[in-house]
């Protein structure tokens, strides 16, 4: 059975035409099912959670990329496939996974390529693709409890990657994907542009003065707590103990992915 988990904001006036063509597709090909629509009175977690013991083979995020890491971390501990439906234009995750737009989404379900991708869990959170550290000031990193990362200037910046930085980062050309490796990357970045060279130019892996892989790494902070922001949506408080997860999810994905 597919369950198709829809988002608030797709009640919203201008989706309503491409959702009616996006219901019509999935008829078509026959692969509708029951659909269940996010409220303030409806808990995500329990609705997906409700769908799996009923059934559902296939849960699929409607909506945007946020939807698409919700259903992730609810659905990351149970083994039925995820599949991804934009309905906004701008979707970064979509093109990760080589899904054009909502149309083109519905063909990829038909079709069901199904990769095993690797997660990152830091502490009892999953994340897709990168976390973030705003402030690195004081910040510790310890990796396989072998070494330690010291940062040679507040400054710095510094990142854990799982599949790569395109949710930090807006332009598409200076997006590090990483293969699915068995393994996280810590990266030690140089200053944050300032000044009008900003507007011209982002912090990014490729600028990386240091990289060291681990499967298992301790973030903390001496004599105070720091935050760490994951896939840009999920905010933790040192300390923060993060864990590679490999083969986690069963993603459905189109021919043209980047992972």
């Amino acid at each position: 059975m597919f369950f198709y988990f829809y988002d608030t904001f797709i009640n919203e006036k201008r989706f309503e035409s491409d959702l009616i063509k996006t219901e019509n597709r999935l008829i078509d090909l026959g692969i509708n099912g029951r659909i269940e629509k996010l409220t303030i009175l409806r808990n995500g977690k329990e609705l997906i959670e409700e769908a799996i013991k009923n059934g559902a083979h296939t849960i699929v995020a409607v909506g945007d990329d946020n939807t698409l890491l919700k259903v992730i971390n609810i659905v990351a501990d149970h083994s039925v496939a995820i599949g991804f439906i934009p309905l906004r234009a701008n979707s970064k995750l979509a093109r990760i996974l080589g899904i054009k737009d909502c149309l083109d989404a519905c063909d990829i379900l038909s079709k069901r390529l199904v990769k095993k991708i690797n997660l990152g869990k830091a502490n009892q959170n999953y994340f897709f693709a990168s976390i973030s550290i705003p402030q690195v000031e004081g910040i510790k990193v310890e990796c396989d409890e072998k070494y330690k990362v010291s940062l040679k200037q507040k400054d710095n910046g510094l990142a854990v990657y799982n599949l790569g930085n395109f949710l930090d980062v807006a332009n598409e050309d200076q997006w590090k994907v990483f293969s699915n490796k068995n393994y996280l990357n810590v990266y030690v970045l140089p200053p944050a542009p300032s000044g009008l060279s900003k507007y011209f130019k982002t912090n990014n892996p490729q600028d990386a003065i240091s990289v060291f892989p681990a499967k298992k790494i301790k973030i903390s902070a001496e004599g105070k707590t720091l935050s760490v922001i994951l896939d840009q949506q999920t905010t933790l408080k040192t300390p923060v103990q993060v864990t590679i997860k490999p083969k986690k999810i069963n993603l459905i994905v189109g021919r043209h992915r980047k992972i």
